[in-house]
Formats: structure tokens, sequence, C-alpha cells
């Protein structure tokens, strides 16, 4: 038994069976229409039945063979649509994952102008690797000035503890070198706080007054084992 082959389409299809190749050209270019085995007929398709290839039976003259060319003609534009809308959805994909852009190949160029749909145009991604580095950067720069003024702190805390100064009214320690130094300390991170609370020594932690006292240690628990001494010697 044999099947007519039918292409109603206007593109070429490029088929496959057996090892050997062949092609049912476009509508009405000569051998549109061929006839072949059965086995090889249900093989192509397969193939290309979704992109407008056709059978035609015994008898398929006329308005019946218009009607199956019809048919035919709608799958292939169906078929052209939705290879235009994958190609663009891959791409929107793409652009929202930070890929780079595909350009359509030569058939899909085409197919969009025949169906009148447009492709999505080229982008740019941003380069997030470099914006990253510079976000690093300016990070690191914004620490580096902010350990660079506690550092000065801890040099003008040090100096005021070597030099033994607490201010004093009356016999009172003064409120605002009170307010001061604990405004000082809460913004001293470990690697500031540690060296400072050393430098500090018992002897002149002593000399402050409770709530200083009290805050240092608070600090000094919140960054080391509650077991650990502020001052080991």
């Amino acid at each position: 038994m044999a099947i007519t082959l039918f292409n109603p389409t206007n593109e070429d299809f490029f088929a496959q069976y057996g090892g050997s190749n062949f092609t049912i050209p476009a509508f009405p270019k000569e051998g549109h229409m061929i006839r072949v085995d059965d086995n090889k007929a249900n093989h192509v398709l397969n193939q290309f039945g979704p992109r407008g290839l056709t059978s035609l039976d015994y008898g398929d003259e006329g308005e019946v063979k218009e009607q199956k060319a019809e048919a035919g003609r709608r799958r292939n534009l169906e078929f052209k649509r939705m290879q235009v809308s994958r190609y663009n959805r891959d791409n929107e994909s793409r652009k929202a994952r930070q890929l780079e852009y595909i350009d359509p190949p030569k058939h899909i160029k085409e197919y969009a102008k025949e169906i009148g749909v447009g492709l999505i145009a080229p982008y740019e991604i941003a380069d997030i690797k470099n914006e990253e580095i510079s976000q690093m950067r300016k990070d690191a720069e914004r620490r580096d000035r902010e350990n660079d003024e506690l550092r000065k702190q801890v040099a003008d805390l040090i100096k005021l503890v070597q030099e033994n100064v607490i201010p004093k009214t009356d016999g009172e320690i003064q409120a605002d070198f009170i307010e001061n130094l604990i405004e000082n300390v809460k913004r001293m991170n470990r690697q500031t706080f540690e060296p400072w609370v050393k430098e500090l020594g018992q002897e002149k932690y002593g000399k402050y007054p409770v709530e200083i006292q009290t805050y240092i240690l608070k600090k000094w628990e919140g960054f080391f084992n509650k077991d650990e001494k502020p001052f080991p010697y």
C-alpha cells in the first residue's frame, strides 16, 4: 500500500527515513505531492503533520483537496506562531535571569515577518559581578572610615584613662563626661573594645562611677564568655 503526501504550505520539508533523505517541496513547486509506502508516509506525517503536511486519499480532488490544503496551511501558521512565541518567551526568561540575549535564527525571523509578530528586542544585561565587587569595595571603605573613627575615639579614651582625668565639679563627676564616655564605648566593636578595656585596667576601671562600670561589664559579656574576666591580671 502507498499514501500520497501533500505539502500545501509555503516551506519545503526535509525528511529522513531508513537512512535516506528526501524533500517534499512547498506548494506549488513540482513534487509537492509524492506517493510513498505506508511506513514511510506515517513516519513523515508524524514529523511534519503539525507543520502542515497532510495526506490525500484516493479520489481526494477539488473541494476535498482544498479543504485539506487549507487545514494544512492553518497548522503551518499555528506552528510558526508557536515557534516565534517560544523564542520570545525564552529570551524574556533569559533577561529575567540576567543571561545574554540570543539572536533569532533566520527561519524565526522569516516566521515573525510572515505572521506579523514582533520579536523581543536585543537587551544588555547588567554586569552583576562588577556591581557586586563595586558594592563590596564601597562597604569596605565605609567600614574602614568607621573603624578609623573608632580607633581615634579609643585613642582619646585611652589617653584620658592614662592621664586619669575624670572631670569633677564640687567633688562630683560631671554628668556629661559619663554620658560621652558611655556613648563612645557604645560605638566600639569587638576589635576596638577589647584592647581599650585591657588598657583601662582594673585600678582605673574602679575609679569610674558605677553606671560606667556596669555598662562596660554588660558590653564585655555581650562580646565574650561571661566567665571570662575583663581584666586578666
